[in-house]
């Protein structure tokens, strides 16, 4: 750069555009070939415009380079991103001015939620923290590790299998799941609400229940029993219910011990027990009202 700045003639603003990580430890890899933090006035620029890391960063050289990151966040913990650099030069050799200017039209926010039988809503803890409803918020859910003083219980979701359960006649198996955020991407009409509705009724059914809603999950114009497992994790340890429904029904409740599962319960104790672990207060009854399934870490969205 220092060659070509020389080429250009006195009385001219030189200003340079290039692209790489600053020479700042701990924030470059061996091969990056880093940018020196005081490039511009050594190569005698004016202003040297440089773009790689997603995040803004302060200002450096005098305000002569400037890292002004993306203009939308693509990730959670890039808080300084969302911005463009507004830089005024008066005249060659002056300090530019260089101002933020935020245009992010995303937001994102990891947020903490106690699912437990006695906190609010989702709904209702989002709206208390103050996300503004007005913009487009990724959202990132995670059970809060800590049971609350109520008693309540937090539960990890590992894994579901579903066999003869909607369009899915063969064993299907989603998982395992991690912490934090997991994405269930598929095209419209694949099964994804499906495989949920599937996971609450495993969690939350009687394996006796009957109605509509149960056999919503048969596949269309059979008689198939559909068979639903769930793999999860309490404080109590790491569990797996298995359901048939409808047909010859039945229910076993196993837990993960010495590498291995191992049969817990069966039948009506089975069901008792998952709901003793998930310290669930639902009437039987009303476990077929959708909202009253207990997953609220389970989004769906319209994809297409």
């Amino acid at each position: 750069m220092a060659e070509l700045a020389a080429t250009l003639p006195l009385g001219v603003l030189k200003i340079g555009v290039t692209h790489g990580a600053l020479a700042i430890d701990a924030k470059h890899q061996l091969n990056d070939f880093p940018i020196a933090l005081n490039a511009a006035s050594r190569a005698g620029l004016d202003y040297l415009a440089i773009g790689h890391w997603h995040n803004w960063l302060a200002e450096t050289n005098g305000c002569r380079l400037v890292m002004p990151g993306t203009p939308e966040p693509d990730r959670f913990g890039n808080d300084a991103s969302g911005h463009v650099a507004l830089v005024e030069l008066d005249s060659p050799g002056r300090a530019p001015r260089v101002q933020a200017l935020p245009v992010a039209t995303l937001t994102w926010r990891s947020l903490t939620f106690d699912y437990s039988r006695r906190s609010p809503v989702v709904a209702s803890c989002v709206k208390n923290r103050t996300l503004p409803p007005d913009t487009r918020t990724v959202r990132s859910t995670s059970p809060d590790p800590v049971t609350d003083a109520s008693g309540g219980c937090s539960m990890i979701f590992h894994a579901l299998e579903l066999t003869y359960v909607g369009r899915f006649r063969e064993t299907v198996r989603l998982g395992p799941f991690t912490s934090g955020l997991n994405i269930l991407a598929a095209p419209n009409e694949s099964g994804k609400s499906t495989a949920l509705r599937a996971a609450a009724r495993a969690l939350f059914d009687r394996h006796t229940t009957k109605g509509d809603e149960l056999k919503s999950l048969q596949p269309a114009g059979t008689d198939l029993a559909p068979r639903l497992a769930v793999e999860f994790e309490t404080r109590a340890g790491r569990f797996r219910i298995e359901k048939t429904i409808l047909q010859s029904p039945r229910s076993l409740l196993q837990q993960w011990q010495s590498g291995q599962w191992k049969p817990l319960a069966e039948a009506d104790a089975a069901d008792q027990r998952v709901q003793a672990l998930l310290q669930s207060s639902l009437p039987w009854q009303r476990c077929h009202q959708a909202r009253a399934l207990g997953l609220s870490g389970l989004s769906v969205g319209a994809s297409g």
